[in-house]
């Protein structure tokens, strides 16, 4: 076998193994985000509930279409900070449930 067969066989095991990382890293980044839009979607659902409101209720007094609740309350989406800080006094969220909403949101959440 030649030097430039050896060569390019390690250059193949390599772009290989780049590719099992890199497929692992983007699902490891899959379960973070789901986790982190699963916390944002357990904290807005629990709190509307727990006040007896509608998403619509919620949707008419921050501003934004009940779909958009929905969305929230589902982790297909996150609220932007303008609408956190309506959705903070209609909910009554706490400092602490507003601070975990926004570390979730800025490490890499999609927002509306």
């Amino acid at each position: 076998m030649s030097l430039f067969n050896v060569l390019s066989s390690a250059v193949w095991v390599l772009n290989c193994l780049l590719l099992a990382l890199s497929a692992r890293l983007d699902t490891t980044k899959t379960i973070q985000y789901q986790c982190k839009a699963l916390v944002i979607s357990e904290i807005l659902q629990a709190k509307r509930s727990a006040l007896g409101l509608s998403q619509r209720q919620v949707a008419e007094s921050v501003g934004v279409t009940t779909a958009s609740i929905s969305y929230y309350e589902s982790g297909k989406r996150t609220p932007s900070l303008d609408t956190l800080i309506l959705l903070k006094g209609t909910l009554k969220l706490s400092i602490r449930d507003c601070v975990n909403i926004i570390e979730a949101i800025s490490n890499g959440i999609q927002k509306d």
